[in-house]
């Protein structure tokens, strides 16, 4: 959502050094499904007169 922030070559810029490690023994290749909400898209969200009461990171959602 939004732009993307994290580019997805530079994982440890949004992933921990463990979830990494566990995507390498189990042989998955780390996409964009990995890739966190953009700050973009919560700025563009509040601008919009929205007002994020949480979101979830796993589901890619903001509750607003």
């Amino acid at each position: 959502k939004g732009n993307p922030v994290f580019p997805v070559s530079e994982p440890e810029k949004f992933l921990t050094p463990k979830a990494i490690e566990r995507k390498k023994q189990q042989q998955v290749k780390i996409d964009q499904s990995d890739l966190p909400i953009s700050p973009d898209y919560f700025n563009q969200l509040k601008n919009a007169g929205g007002k994020p009461v949480s979101y979830s990171k796993w589901f890619k959602t903001i509750v607003i």
